[in-house]
């Protein structure tokens, strides 16, 4: 983060291998998310300069500033220093360090997804309290989620919240999707459960 041409370079080749986004999507996932809406209870979207970066990041991998106001209040209700210590997961998109990983910033040693090392630990929460790098990461992982799902939002949502392995798994035993309320808080009124 601290070299704005080798992050440059590095998102240019994330964009690469991630190529699918909302805005280049067929027009049916582009209504997806340009109708979405605020949930209607207990919302808490980014302010001021947390939403001006949350809006920014989301812009720049393809998606509409709602989705990032929901990403965020689904997340953290707009809480910059939000921490679970059990998932350590941080930040206004509440990252893990598994999933920090996933898109190329790994902070160290992992057991069950966690870190190990709490000085590893304490980086990666000092890392996800600056909004700009967190929020960051989270539109990365959104993006490469999207790709995963082949452009299907809710899918992409879905294996945001409970990881690809798991939604597979579900779905090859024709089982529902584990925590779909998830998924109706990101696109209210929208995801009939299908």
């Amino acid at each position: 983060m601290n070299d704005p041409e080798r992050l440059s370079e590095f998102l240019a080749d994330f964009n690469k291998r991630h190529p699918l986004n909302p805005s280049n999507a067929p027009q049916a996932v582009k209504d997806v998310y340009g109708n979405m809406k605020a949930p209607d209870t207990n919302y808490g979207p980014p302010t001021g300069a947390n939403a001006d970066t949350a809006k920014y990041w989301a812009n720049y991998f393809g998606y509409p500033d709602q989705y990032a106001n929901n990403k965020v209040s689904v997340e953290s209700k707009g809480k910059a220093d939000a921490w679970v210590a059990g998932s350590q997961a941080g930040g206004l998109e509440q990252v893990r360090p598994i999933a920090a990983a996933d898109v190329g910033f790994d902070f160290g040693n992992r057991n069950g997804g966690n870190l190990t090392e709490p000085k590893d630990i304490e980086a990666f929460r000092q890392a996800m309290h600056d909004p700009n790098f967190a929020t960051m990461v989270g539109s990365m992982l959104a993006r490469n989620n999207f790709n995963q799902a082949g452009d299907d939002p809710f899918r992409a949502e879905a294996g945001y919240r409970n990881g690809f392995g798991t939604l597979n798994d579900m779905e090859r035993s024709g089982k529902p999707w584990p925590n779909p309320g998830y998924v109706r808080k990101m696109f209210p009124g929208q995801w009939n459960g299908q």
